[in-house]
């Protein structure tokens, strides 16, 4: 095979031209998907939407992740102040802000590193944390991964064309990265190091002296920030979970299926036996197969703060082996190294495209039912009235105990209810979480967000 870059007419460069648009159409995709089944609903995004309601606005709950929460509560809390009140729209408007803008945030990161081996690390990472730190993760975390991976795209882009607008793009998701979850103090120095160190071979850049400066000066504060969140913690509770890295490799089947993963494409790529590479190879491609449509091994509600944890340093090793492969070539003035047919560059695209239709067809499968359950509970309370023990709700509607989260069942019967005589779902007992809010004295919403008036006595 040629030692070569990958000729676009060539097989091989057919396939991956078609992989680089493919992939963000479908994380996008994916995305509207989430949005229609109200994936923003899950875990906390319920009690952010009934926050948003009450407050007719913004609502910042953690002073660490001020700018993810701006960003994402912006097109629910522009809607609410014009005067929108239908519901079903401002769930819509909830999904984009939470969903939608990590996505594009996500595609954009695949988009600018299209044409170098940039782009496969990149698809890596999205396995990594979109679709493997959680059933249905939808949060603050997802900005801070989604804006790491574009803030990284974007520095190595720039330091091989030097362009400004990439320069401006590196510190407009450095903002993010500033101000979004804790985790800020693993991958923060990593794109630190990434913005700066070539600034050692390469000299100061003719056109982002200003920008690279500011980016480096935000991406410091971002760490600090990190650990500021670490050290004092909004809630003291999730340090200790999110520090609890042995639970996730036990009970989140996705992440353990992951991480082999993850190693067997090392071996398939790398291994200089051709047949030790085919056998790995043929190893990936059959486990992949029994990810799709082995039910047991998908992802379930819990353990989503270590396994956050796991996502994030999955991300930084992604990340800093692709600084590492991109290095030479980078600081030598060669730009970016572009895959090079019958190399391991050019065997990765491909089995990271197999990864990423693996772990997304369960996400896709599991957003679904999250939607038909979002819709039974829907149902379940707007039917009935009180407070209804959660363990009464569980065996009435089964695919609660998958689908669904049950500490913030309060919240959810809040966003969902149609009238504030409907019933609430009470909170288990033995939860480590408790709802904000007295569940026998819930927060009034509105009368405007009323679809329908409460029955008289």
């Amino acid at each position: 095979m040629s030692g070569t870059p990958i000729d676009p007419d060539h097989a091989g460069g057919r396939a991956r031209r078609v992989i680089v648009v493919l992939a963000p159409s479908l994380v996008i995709a994916y995305a509207l998907l989430s949005i229609l089944e109200r994936r923003s609903l899950h875990a906390d995004g319920s009690w952010a939407f009934v926050q948003s309601l009450l407050s007719g606005g913004y609502w910042i709950g953690d002073a660490y992740r001020l700018v993810a929460d701006m960003i994402a509560e912006t097109p629910l809390s522009v809607l609410a102040m014009i005067g929108v009140t239908d519901r079903g729209v401002l769930t819509v408007a909830h999904g984009v802000g939470y969903i939608l803008v990590p996505s594009l945030a996500w595609a954009a990161a695949m988009w600018i590193s299209r044409s170098s081996i940039v782009f496969e690390f990149i698809l890596l990472g999205y396995c990594a944390t979109a679709l493997t730190s959680g059933f249905l993760a939808i949060g603050e975390y997802n900005s801070l991964f989604a804006f790491v991976a574009l803030c990284f795209a974007a520095t190595m882009a720039f330091w091989a064309g030097q362009r400004r607008l990439l320069a401006w793009t590196v510190v407009a998701s450095s903002l993010v990265v500033l101000s979004s979850h804790g985790l800020a103090l693993l991958l923060a120095p990593l794109l630190l190091v990434a913005l700066v160190l070539p600034m050692r071979r390469l000299g100061r850049p003719t056109v982002g002296g200003v920008p690279v400066i500011l980016a480096s000066a935000i991406l410091l504060a971002g760490t600090v920030a990190g650990g500021l969140a670490v050290v004092f913690p909004y809630r003291s509770g999730n340090v200790r979970r999110a520090s609890d890295l042995v639970s996730p490799l036990v009970d989140n089947h996705q992440l353990q299926f992951l991480i082999i993963v993850l190693a067997l494409l090392a071996v398939s790529v790398l291994a200089r036996q051709p047949w030790l590479r085919r056998v790995a190879a043929v190893v990936l491609v059959v486990g992949l197969v029994v990810l799709v449509v082995g039910w047991p091994l998908w992802a379930t509600p819990y353990e989503q703060h270590a396994s956050r944890t796991w996502s994030a340093v999955l991300l930084f090793v992604i990340l800093a082996e692709c600084l590492v492969a991109c290095w030479s070539t980078l600081v030598n003035g060669e730009g970016l190294p572009r895959p090079v047919d019958g190399q391991p560059s050019g065997r990765m695209c491909t089995l990271a495209f197999a990864i990423f239709v693996a772990l997304l067809i369960p996400a896709s499968i599991q957003t679904i039912q999250f939607g038909s359950f979002a819709r039974s509970f829907e149902d379940y309370v707007n039917s009935r009235t009180g407070l209804i023990p959660n363990g009464q709700f569980v065996r009435d509607v089964p695919s609660a105990e998958r689908y669904g989260w049950p500490a913030t069942f309060p919240s959810l019967s809040l966003a969902l209810r149609n009238a504030p005589d409907r019933a609430i779902i009470s909170n288990p007992a033995d939860t480590i979480w408790t709802p904000p809010f007295d569940e026998r004295e819930p927060p009034v919403i509105p009368s405007k967000y009323w679809s329908q008036k409460p029955h008289s006595a």
